[in-house]
């Protein structure tokens, strides 16, 4: 009996696990190619290539998260302590008991001792999704929903896009969201069976959410009373008096109180850090849901590359319709179960639809007046920034829809059944699979040698500890890069990636440290650094996107190897390491070959950009950046250009595009330093465009600038501006200039041997990877030669080169931080 209990058990599960598993394979390939070497990084990677190496985001920040687990399980971490990330110097403060995403993080532990941190993680994402789909079959089971029929929806919940999404882009929810199905058919089988079990595993299940992910455990939270209210008004099985039916429910529910515990507790341990983060506290502010809020027509649009993927389908509402039009035909054969179906209906249309309007946020209708009144009822919701989040509990009512409307169609004959739910997988993998371009992460799994040589360099007896450059506030995907490597190494670094940054961390180390972005190195930086055990800074210069500074990578790694203080200890793909030493070394720095060329400009503006009291006169000109340009006079109030940050740097100057007889006076002012400003006057007499410089000073320390103009005679006429590092002399007629690849804008690393730049294919996004210099040049004919060489074979097409007018991007929007 036992035997062919289990053999029982095994044929249930083989179905929905091997459906599964075609379903993984179609929508997530060439992800089963690279199982053991990679992860998903993205659901629609655009016109970027299948794979690459250690791309940057919250899938590495994820596998970290359970990385971390995997070596507390090994014994190479002690129990609930985050050692590697946010460390200010005081391991037993980074001792936090918690959920660590357990029991996601558990069981990629237990995987990992069989393989890589690839296949362990890919491993437990198909578990994750495959159990979906065995829980919402059985869920759909619960409604009366024949067996094929059944299964044939429950695909939905796995496949829907905003599942594969949140999956393929390391966020929590898309393992999270296998707790939805359990739970609700937990608490039918609870509610209507007075099954023990059903209670537990509807508890266990809330446990699992909100462990994983706290924003979804909300929302599933506030969707289990009006599940099991519904419900229990529907009977049970063997319906009797409703106190009968009172007790069962009693029976069968009072399990889910003590399992449920512990994913209560973590979430009112939560709330108190949310409203003491530096982003969330006090809830999120309505400029920025309204930012993230997604558009309605995203529903049905059919284009696959969207940012959020709240798709319905086409086949989805066709299939619904004609289950719809099949219970209306079978209406006239029985109208008492017609009457039922259409309660069901009529009650699974409101909830979706109650989802599907909460998850346009302020694009909803009425200008998203019910998420505004659900942020009044319930405070939870202001902590809530993307709104599509609601549309976690959409894929399972939606593969509730689609099972009905099978089995509908169905009728009694099992052929009919197969036909009906074939078509139905085929037309929604087809659909689906469309949108699906998945990115695959390539793990890098060879030791990185800078982070090494931090382990290896520390004192005896002291733990590695490190800064790791470009400082982020602590949100930033970027430096999910640095916690991949600081954990394989096991550096504590000073910095982060968390959703909920601590706002003592901003104010304490980004604010304090931020200078050392672009080089600014002060001793008493350096010194603070030291009394807290941290003896090194290590530079990603392939991690330096412009939003996190004014100039490019080069011009900070020319200003950290010239520094007396920073040794340099190691080089390793674009990794640097630096020791901080206790005095300057005596000894002279080597010049290396960049060093004295400008900085190239990150931090501009034009015309269409500058504000004032009054509207400027803009007059359109074709011959400007963007074909318009301001007037400016003596009578007009002065105009303010974005803000932007600043630096001390050496030579700092406003590159600004003039004409006109008149002087124009630029003004200064820091916003960290109200007692600082400063103030210089320039010249312009030229009827043709020229470019005319400012000496721009800084404040002592990193600041955030704010600049006015105003004409202070005659007439200027204004195009556009540029923040500018060092002198700048375009080349003479007949002249030469050369430029240094190091200074520019780019992806890869510097050899620091040769001082070259080196590109790796399948290491860089098909995108700009080299530009610059965006500098003024005098008008007229030029001759272009980039250097290089290549061991791939002649004739081999290695990118595409073009020269081009640089288009500003307006300061505050490069700012952001």
């Amino acid at each position: 009996m036992r035997w062919r209990g289990l053999r029982s058990a095994g044929r249930a599960w083989a179905a929905p696990l091997g459906l599964a598993l075609l379903l993984w394979a179609a929508l997530a390939w060439p992800l089963p190619r690279y199982a053991c070497r990679g992860i998903p990084y993205t659901f629609h990677r655009g016109d970027q290539p299948p794979t690459r190496w250690m791309v940057p985001g919250d899938h590495l920040q994820l596998l970290y998260r359970f990385a971390l687990v995997e070596d507390m399980l090994r014994g190479g971490t002690p129990w609930f302590a985050n050692l590697y990330e946010f460390n200010r110097g005081d391991d037993a403060a980074r001792v936090a008991p918690g959920p660590f995403y357990a029991p996601f993080s558990v069981a990629f532990g237990l995987l990992a001792w069989l393989g890589s941190w690839a296949a362990a993680w890919n491993a437990l994402s198909f578990l994750a999704l495959g159990l979906t789909l065995v829980f919402t079959a059985g869920l759909l089971r619960r409604f009366g929903i024949p067996a094929l029929a059944a299964l044939a929806g429950a695909a939905l919940a796995m496949a829907h896009p905003y599942r594969i999404e949140n999956w393929m882009g390391g966020a929590p929810a898309g393992l999270a969201m296998m707790w939805i199905p359990a739970c609700l058919w937990g608490l039918d089988a609870a509610i209507r069976d007075g099954r023990r079990a059903g209670g537990a595993a509807a508890g266990l299940a809330l446990w699992g959410m909100a462990w994983t992910d706290p924003q979804s455990f909300f929302l599933l939270a506030l969707a289990t009373p009006l599940w099991a209210l519904w419900r229990f008004a529907v009977g049970g099985r063997a319906p009797g008096a409703l106190r009968t039916r009172l007790v069962r429910a009693v029976r069968g529910l009072w399990p889910a109180v003590p399992c449920a515990l512990p994913g209560l507790w973590i979430v009112t341990t939560l709330t108190p850090r949310l409203a003491e983060s530096a982003h969330m506290a006090g809830g999120r502010d309505l400029r920025e849901v309204l930012a993230y809020s997604p558009s309605p027509r995203l529903f049905f649009d059919p284009a696959p590359a969207q940012p959020v993927q709240i798709y319905l389908g086409y086949a989805w509402l066709v299939l619904v319709a004609a289950g719809v039009v099949a219970w209306a035909l079978a209406a006239r054969r029985n109208p008492a179960a017609a009457r039922r179906g259409a309660a069901v209906g009529l009650v699974l249309a409101l909830g979706l639809g109650a989802a599907l309007v909460l998850t346009l946020g302020l694009r909803g209708p009425f200008g998203g007046r019910a998420l505004l009144a659900v942020r009044r009822v319930l405070p939870p919701f202001r902590m809530i920034r993307h709104p599509a989040k609601i549309f976690v509990l959409a894929p399972t009512l939606m593969a509730l829809a689609a099972g009905l409307a099978l089995g509908r169609l169905s009728g009694d004959g099992r052929r009919r059944s197969a036909w009906v739910a074939a078509l139905w997988l085929a037309l929604m993998t087809v659909e689906y699979g469309v949108r699906a371009r998945p990115g695959i992460c390539l793990l890098d799994p060879d030791p990185q040698a800078a982070y090494a040589a931090v382990r290896a360099d520390t004192l005896e007896g002291e733990p590695p500890r490190a800064l790791v450059l470009p400082l982020w506030p602590g949100d930033s995907h970027w430096t999910s890069l640095y916690t991949y490597h600081a954990m394989r190494h096991r550096v504590r670094l000073l910095n982060g990636y968390s959703p909920v940054v601590d706002a003592a961390y901003v104010e304490e180390v980004f604010l304090a440290y931020r200078g050392l972005t672009a080089g600014e190195v002060r001793d008493e930086e350096l010194d603070r650094l030291l009394e807290k055990g941290f003896r090194h800074l290590l530079l990603h210069e392939d991690a330096f996107p412009e939003r996190v500074s004014p100039y490019p990578a080069g011009f900070t790694l020319a200003r950290l190897l010239a520094h007396p203080r920073l040794e340099l200890r190691a080089a390793d793909r674009g990794v640097w390491a630096f020791r901080i030493r206790e005095t300057p070394d005596p000894a002279p720095r080597p010049t290396v070959a960049w060093a004295g060329t400008p900085g190239f400009p990150s931090r501009g503006f034009h015309a269409l950009h500058l504000r004032g009291e009054e509207a400027p006169l803009r007059v359109e000109d074709p011959g400007t950046e963007r074909g318009w340009h301001v007037v400016l006079t003596p009578r007009d109030p002065p105009l303010a250009v974005p803000r932007f940050s600043a630096w001390a740097a050496p030579g700092q100057q406003l590159r600004l595009r003039l004409r006109g007889e008149g002087r124009l006076r630029i003004e200064a002012v820091a916003e960290g330093a109200p007692d600082w400003a400063d103030a210089a006057e320039v010249e312009v007499r030229s009827e043709d465009w020229t470019w005319v410089a400012a000496p721009l000073g800084a404040p002592a320390r990193y600041d955030t600038l704010r600049l006015r103009l105003a004409a202070v005679e005659g007439e200027v006429r204004i195009d556009s501006g540029w923040v500018v590092a060092g002198d700048w002399t375009p080349p003479p007629p007949g002249g030469a200039i050369a430029l240094p690849a190091p200074v520019f804008f780019r992806a890869g690393y510097t050899d620091p041997e040769r001082g070259l730049v080196v590109l790796r294919p399948g290491h860089m996004p098909a995108d700009r990877i080299f530009y610059g210099p965006r500098l003024p040049l005098e008008p007229g004919d030029y001759e272009v030669e980039l250097l290089f060489d290549s061991p791939a074979p002649a004739g081999a097409v290695l990118g595409t080169w073009r020269c081009d007018r640089p288009a500003s991007v307006p300061a505050d929007a490069r700012e952001g931080i």
